[in-house]
Formats: structure tokens, sequence, C-alpha cells
């Protein structure tokens, strides 16, 4: 004959303050990780993305006679670049 015991353990209770504890935890840990960007700066680097896409379509321009393949997989780099 075998037995087999099992524990079932009591549900603990959420300690009093521990949520509002933890909202605040995270509130100012987001608050630090997540530094906002000035709207000059998005501009600027929205503005560098699209010369940059730019620039890389002129070159799959160039090199779309000679190796189609390879210029449509820049033009589609350029698109992803550009998107963000």
């Amino acid at each position: 004959m075998t037995t087999v015991s099992i524990n079932t353990p009591h549900t603990a209770g959420v300690p009093f303050g521990a949520k509002l504890a933890a909202e605040f935890f995270m509130r100012t840990l987001n608050w630090f990780t997540t530094p906002a960007k000035p709207a000059r700066s998005r501009t600027l680097d929205e503005a560098s993305r699209i010369g940059e896409a730019a620039r890389v379509r002129r070159l799959a321009q160039s090199v779309m006679a000679d190796d189609p393949r390879f210029a449509s997989d820049l033009f589609a780099a350029a698109d992803r670049h550009e998107i963000g």
C-alpha cells in the first residue's frame, strides 16, 4: 500500500500598499529609461534617414543595368531605412 501526502499552501494576501509601491516604482523607472527627444532632433533624424535612403536609391539606379537583383535589394533596404 502506498500513501501520498499532498500539502496545499494557503494563499497569501497582498501586503498593504504593495500595489501602490510597485506602480510608483514602475513609473519612476519608465521616467528614467525613456527620455523624450526634442521635436527638432526627431525632424533632423527623419531628414537624415530620407537623405540616406535617397542616396541608396541613386546607387541602386546606377547598378540596375549590371545587377538588377542587387538593385532591387538596395531599393528594399532604402524603403525599410526610410520608414525607420
